[in-house]
């Protein structure tokens, strides 16, 4: 880890000793600890569990045996030469894994790459499954990219799944049978301009694709029809130009296709007939309120759709199917004060796992069995907070300057006086996506430290309608800008924050609209903070000029280059009035190291405040431990000095 301080504000990483509730204080690491499990899977015989156990700095592929209650570890990562990604059982005795890692393409570019692997849970080595490559003349090696895309696990299949790789012709992916046994591969079907994602139907049959040409940003949607064998385009606009259409999955029906399109201002799930050159599109998922943007649920025993994943429903899922209906009631009858999502299967749905959590509670995953009506805790996500009662995250809402409605999480520290208190405005990174108020280790962090933190879904958020997502596009740094200082004013004027202690805080995006906060609008805040931010919008979009979506990435970050100069932190420097934390690094392949490094490089030419922390082989999602534990220690003794916090933690 390399640090660089600043010529006129030297902040030291010292332990800071905490006064209030001190025998109750929590250390940064409770919260900054990795989750303990992820990717928690059931063999499809219910014998074995499969997850990703983190344990300091390194990651394990690891199997429980449920009968003996043993686990041991088959693969391990230090989340540095590479680093896992998804796991999926294919039969009783093998699991397939995913992992990623930085490249450069042997051209300079950099990348990440993955590749898919199978191994049996009493295995001591893997094997990978494919690595296609083509040569170009005497110099270019063509390899695939991407080598993880599993389009189908073929039902009644146990050894064979449907793979997706562009070895015949870049970008654009033949389809391949994959034995994950042996590694021997056979051609399904041939690449076709300009899909490059294919959809199975249930059956296992490359029914459907998503086309995209790079050449002017062109989207289209195509269904292979069964009878006459014609491949059909249904739908074809340019990305942003209107809502999206999206294939979800098919049903068990291999006629019968769900898709993602919008219905009266929100994205709504449909079913459409196949076989319709202008197919009716048929209503069987809505929220007035929201975008639904989950995926489907299958069911493992009947091969079809039940649901539909929806942040904003009760447990996070609209079902259809009733029996399933049932069954959810019945776990939230044994577990009433959490949201439980299913989370694998047994092939006969007789055992189960479940994930609940809420605001208040970090997850537990749950085992259950069917037949000895049990359901018992395997793993606490966060065990150093399990007897933590944490405070929860209320939804608000504020007007903006203009009069739009911008719904906000708040979140308080417990005990809050009846007195203004020490504030963080925390925008989210995308900017296109948005926060559902769930657990948060960010948040319960700044609050456990007697912060409130306030989470806006600013215009240009995911989940308010096609128009809203909008603003996100060539539109960075203005009125979604001036939504977080909207927020900002909400929280004075209501009495919850301190105007003389609010810090803005962020990461990827988040942590770009924190340092041009500090430039616009300096007077609300008394520090910033920035992990992984971009501060020059132009050279970040120029960058995609490597890349096959350059075309949708110039158009969300816009096409006027002195528009983007105006709104980048970088030309703003001299306009910074307050302390600023910049954290990155240096192995960050989503916003480029050098976005911080000519960020402080400014910073000092200009001689204002600020701390650089640059993270040696840290990542934009700060997968290590070491990385998060040195961001989080950072936070907290830059926020405590600025905030002026009159207790901090330990």
């Amino acid at each position: 880890m390399h640090k660089y301080w600043c010529r006129s504000l030297c902040i030291l990483l010292l332990p800071i000793t905490i006064t209030v509730n001190a025998s109750n204080a929590l250390p940064a690491e409770a919260f900054s600890q990795l989750p303990r499990a992820e990717n928690i899977e059931i063999s499809p015989d219910g014998k074995y569990i499969a997850y990703f156990m983190h344990l300091d700095d390194f990651t394990v592929l690891a199997v429980m045996d449920l009968e003996k209650r043993e686990s041991h570890g088959l693969v391990k990562s230090d989340n540095e030469k590479f680093k896992f990604n998804w796991l999926r059982w294919v039969n009783p005795e093998k699991l397939i894994f995913s992992i990623y890692f930085p490249d450069h393409r042997g051209l300079g570019i950099e990348t990440d790459e993955t590749r898919l692997m199978s191994i049996g849970p009493t295995d001591t080595e893997p094997k990978i499954l494919f690595k296609p490559a083509r040569s170009y003349g005497m110099s270019y090696k063509h390899v695939s990219q991407f080598q993880d895309t599993v389009i189908s696990m073929l039902p009644g299949d146990d050894d064979n799944i449907l793979m997706g790789f562009d070895t015949d012709n870049p970008t654009y992916p033949s389809v391949y049978s994959v034995s994950v046994t042996t590694g021997k591969k056979s051609i399904v079907r041939r690449s076709k301009f300009p899909i490059r994602d294919w959809i199975a139907d249930r059956q296992g049959r490359a029914r459907a694709g998503v086309g995209y040409d790079a050449d002017d940003g062109v989207r289209s949607i195509w269904v292979h029809d069964l009878e006459t064998d014609a491949w059909n385009k249904l739908w074809e606009y340019k990305y942003f130009s209107q809502p999206d259409i999206s294939p979800l999955g098919f049903s068990i029906d291999p006629n019968v296709l769900y898709i993602s399109a919008e219905h009266n201002g929100r994205q709504s799930v449909f079913t459409i007939d196949t076989r319709q050159s202008a197919p009716e599109m048929n209503l069987v998922a809505h929220d007035p309120d929201y975008d639904i943007e989950g995926g489907l649920i299958y069911s493992p025993r009947t091969n079809d759709a039940v649901g539909v994943s929806h942040g904003e429903a009760e447990n996070s899922v609209i079902y259809w199917n009733e029996e399933y209906q049932a069954f959810q009631r019945t776990i939230d009858n044994a577990l009433p004060d959490t949201s439980n999502s299913f989370v694998s299967f047994s092939s006969d749905e007789r055992q189960y796992i479940v994930y609940a959590s809420s605001s208040t509670r970090p997850g537990v995953y749950y085992y259950g069995n069917k037949d000895k009506s049990t359901l018992a805790p395997i793993v606490h996500q966060y065990p150093k907070l399990v007897n933590e009662v944490l405070p929860g995250a209320k939804k608000v809402s504020y007007r903006a300057r203009d009069g739009l409605e911008i719904e906000a999480y708040l979140t308080l520290p417990k005990h809050v006086v009846d007195k203004p208190v020490p504030a963080i405005i925390f925008p989210h990174g995308g900017p296109m996506v948005r926060e559902y108020g769930g657990f948060d280790y960010w948040t319960q962090f700044f609050v456990h430290r007697g912060y409130a933190v306030l989470q806006p879904n600013f215009r240009g958020s995911s989940g308010y309608g096609h128009e809203f997502q909008m603003h996100a596009v060539g539109q960075y740094g203005m009125a979604m800008q001036d939504d977080l200082a909207d927020a900002t004013h909400w929280l004075i004027e209501h009495g919850i924050a301190d105007p003389d202690r609010i810090c803005i805080v962020g990461a990827s995006y988040g942590g770009y609209a924190a340092q041009l906060a500090a430039a616009k609008t300096p007077d609300l805040y008394q520090c910033a903070i920035s992990f992984a931010g971009v501060s020059d919008l132009l050279a970040q979009r120029n960058k995609a000029k490597n890349y096959v979506n350059k075309e949708v990435a110039f158009d969300q970050y816009g096409r006027d280059s002195k528009q983007l100069q105006a709104y980048s932190p970088i030309n703003l420097v001299d306009k910074i009035t307050i302390p600023l934390l910049i954290v990155h690094g240096d192995a960050d392949r989503v916003v480029d190291v050098e976005q911080s490094r000519a960020m402080v490089e400014a910073l000092e030419d200009h001689d204002k405040a600020f701390e650089y922390i640059e993270l040696e082989n840290g990542t934009h999602y700060l997968e290590k431990q070491q990385h998060r534990t040195a961001l989080f220690k950072a936070m907290d003794t830059f926020l405590a000095q600025h905030l002026g916090a009159e207790k901090v933690l330990k």
